[in-house]
């Protein structure tokens, strides 16, 4: 399917423009633009975008999902930034860490709860059904606390991360 889609030349554009990319990135003796520098022009790029699309607070189990999957990827390319940040980072991220540990439950049963309903159909046994319920049940106390606490969190993590994208202007 790749080599059909490259010989009918669907892909050149992007090709041509990864190619670009690659010329004169900032992996190159000559950039204008350290590693380091881009590395973290990017990051500070996908925390605006995580900022906007939290908005004004953290209100529904999907959005959550959505926080703790992008908050996720954020992480750990922090992580990879290493310890030479200022502290405004080691404060951002640590904040950020935080939120993912109150999200991960919410996360987990938007995407569970789907699975397990799968089981469940005409030739389920009762209890299959049982079993279902209690562990959807537990899951679902465990986010509903979480969502509650989410709020508050995210209004701390969001201004240390805000303090963050300005100091590193």
């Amino acid at each position: 399917r790749i080599f059909q889609t490259q010989q009918s030349g669907a892909d050149t554009k992007a090709l041509t423009a990864l190619w670009a990319w690659a010329a004169k990135g900032p992996w190159r003796e000559d950039a204008t633009c350290p590693v380091r520098e881009y590395a973290a022009a990017r990051l500070e790029k996908w925390l605006t975008d995580w900022l906007a699309m939290g908005g004004g607070g953290i209100i529904d189990a999907t959005l959550a999902s959505r926080l703790y999957g992008q908050g996720g990827k954020i992480t750990v390319a922090a992580a990879c930034l290493g310890p030479a940040e200022p502290a405004a980072a080691h404060k951002a991220f640590g904040r950020l860490r935080s939120l993912q540990k109150r999200l991960k439950p919410i996360w987990a049963i938007e995407t569970s709860s789907p699975v397990l309903q799968s089981f469940l159909g005409a030739s389920a046994t009762r209890l299959l059904y049982r079993d279902a319920g209690l562990v959807i049940g537990w899951r679902m106390r465990a986010a509903d606390e979480a969502l509650r606490q989410a709020d508050r969190r995210w209004k701390k993590c969001a201004k240390a991360v805000k303090q963050w994208c300005k100091h590193n202007e």
